[in-house]
C-alpha cells in the first residue's frame, strides 16, 4: 500500500498573474535523434537531413512532443506532483523547432479555482525560440493543495 503523501504546490501560495520559472533548452540534432529512438518515431523528417532538405521545412525538425516536454518540465518543476496527478494541456503549434534553436518554455497563472478538496490552477503557456518567435501557445492545468 502506497502511503506517500503527494508533494503538491500550496494553492494559497499561487497568485493570479504569477510567472512560472522558465525552462530553456538548446535543441540539437543529437537530441532529436535520441528522442526519435526513444519514442519509436523514426520519421525521416526528423532524422534524415537529406530527405528533410527536400520537404517544405528544408531541413530536419524536432518532434512536436519533444517541444511539449519542455512545457511539461516547467509545469512539473512548479506544481510537483500536482502536474503528474492532475494535468491537462491544450496547445497550438505555430512553427517548427530546428536543430540549433534555443527553446524557452514559459507560463503565467491564468485562473485558480477549488473543486472539493483540491485547487485547480490553469496557466497560459508558451514556447518561443531564440528570436522570440512563437512555437507553441496554449494552456496547462495542474492540481494544488488547499
Amino acid at each position: 500500500m502506497n502511503t506517500r503523501r503527494p508533494n503538491l504546490k500550496k494553492f494559497a501560495e499561487i497568485e493570479l498573474g504569477m510567472e512560472l520559472p522558465e525552462v530553456k533548452k538548446q535543441v540539437t540534432q543529437e537530441i532529436i535523434n535520441k528522442y526519435a529512438h526513444a519514442s519509436g518515431d523514426m520519421d525521416p523528417q526528423h532524422i534524415d537531413p537529406e530527405f528533410a532538405g527536400q520537404t517544405v521545412f528544408k531541413g530536419t525538425i524536432a518532434h512536436g512532443l519533444l517541444t511539449i516536454a519542455y512545457i511539461s518540465e516547467m509545469m512539473a518543476n512548479f506544481f510537483k506532483d500536482g502536474w503528474y496527478s492532475g494535468s491537462a494541456m491544450e496547445i497550438s503549434f505555430h512553427a517548427p523547432v530546428r536543430p540549433g534553436d534555443t527553446i524557452t518554455a514559459s507560463g503565467k497563472v491564468k485562473t485558480k479555482k477549488t473543486s472539493g478538496d483540491r485547487g485547480i490552477v490553469t496557466c497560459k503557456v508558451a514556447c518561443t525560440n531564440q528570436e522570440n518567435a512563437s512555437i507553441i501557445t496554449g494552456t496547462a492545468t495542474a492540481l494544488a493543495e488547499l
